[in-house]
């Protein structure tokens, strides 16, 4: 033999090899965490998918029922002597508004005042201007006694457990509509899991949670909304609860001439869907909703009478019509429900809600 053999080298890898082996481990761990994100906020979508789609049910069958529904108004006998008869469809018209208003709520003072006219908690009272009259100084008082849905949400909004915050009121009233249903065969809020409720703000009011825990969202009426399910077209789409056009935006007296809910649509009222919604996967609404500077003030009824101080159908010194569904601010220049980049963040976050106007519901 030569001696003692040679010691083999052993094979290793050189630094760049094991740069390049974790490099691609990495990436490859990246791509599956990636996927499995993705798989997890489609999953998050489709159960808020599916759980707007059910509270739409529940509200659309509620809602739907104010077009037959009847009501006692004690002040009918005298509306039949004013000299139009049209005016006792107007104020029927209102007046359901007004009961719409109190008992599909969707903000705290909708519940905390008994209505825009109150005459104390046994009452509601509502002074309508007959803008028929001749002179158009005629009023007409309307007493309706408050649905015990409405006082039975106020009991529970003012309970020694609650401290009703504005955070996420149109939530809070959604959830309060839906618990207060009682049916046969079980209740409607029986078929939604614990982790479809909580209390985000924890002031005692819970709210229906989509997939990312955020509250979900609700309007009765969000005119400045646009969908296949609510189009701004008087004409094609005209709203259920006025089918004789009772509203000024149709008919107003002479000399006014019949006005749109916003300029550059056609005069007149359009069907409105309540707006249930879920901000999606950024958070972002990006809507004019409760949360912004509006609420349901009164809508001016004519230039004509805009002069009176006496409440309570005034506000900031103009005669108005109650609780108006097409309330338009002419300063912002914005409806409700409408649109927009309210942050002003150049995204519009908008585009990624869930909401029940865009979803087919079998």
């Amino acid at each position: 033999m030569h001696g003692a053999m040679k010691k083999r080298e052993r094979p290793g890898f050189s630094l760049l090899e094991l740069l390049v082996v974790i490099a691609m481990i990495a990436l490859i761990a990246s791509a599956i965490l990636f996927a499995m994100f993705g798989a997890l906020e489609e999953a998050k979508g489709a159960r808020t998918r599916a759980e707007i789609t059910r509270l739409h049910e529940i509200i659309m069958e509620r809602y739907a029922a104010y077009e037959s529904r009847s009501l006692q108004i004690p002040a009918m006998a005298a509306l039949s002597r004013l000299p139009d008869p049209r005016e006792v469809a107007r104020v029927r018209v209102l007046a359901m508004r007004d009961l719409m208003r109190l008992e599909l709520p969707d903000r705290i003072t909708d519940v905390a005042d008994v209505g825009p006219n109150s005459a104390g908690p046994t009452e509601l009272r509502m002074y309508y201007p007959n803008i028929y009259a001749a002179n158009g100084t005629q009023f007409v008082n309307v007493r309706l006694a408050p649905p015990s849905l409405h006082l039975s949400y106020r009991k529970r909004a003012t309970a020694a457990t609650v401290s009703w915050s504005e955070a996420h009121q149109g939530a809070e009233c959604l959830y309060l509509i839906v618990s207060s249903i009682h049916e046969e065969g079980g209740d409607p809020i029986d078929f939604f899991a614990s982790s479809e409720i909580g209390d985000v703000d924890l002031d005692g009011m819970p709210e229906f949670l989509d997939g990312w825990g955020r509250p979900i969202g609700f309007f009765r009426w969000a005119p400045g909304f646009e969908s296949p399910m609510q189009l701004a077209n008087p004409e094609t789409n005209p709203d259920p609860f006025d089918p004789l056009k009772t509203d000024v935006r149709w008919n107003p007296p002479p000399p006014q001439v019949p006005q749109p809910v916003k300029a550059g649509l056609l005069p007149g009222t359009y069907r409105l869907v309540p707006l249930i919604y879920s901000a999606g996967r950024d958070g972002l609404v990006d809507m004019v909703d409760q949360g912004s500077a509006f609420h349901y003030k009164q809508t001016p009824l004519l230039t004509a009478l805009q002069t009176a101080t006496t409440p309570p159908y005034c506000t900031l010194g103009a005669k108005v019509y109650p609780n108006d569904p097409y309330y338009f601010d002419t300063g912002s220049g914005y409806l409700m429900g409408q649109e927009l980049d309210v942050n002003g963040d150049g995204i519009l976050g908008y585009l990624d809600n869930i909401t029940n106007h865009l979803i087919e519901v079998k």
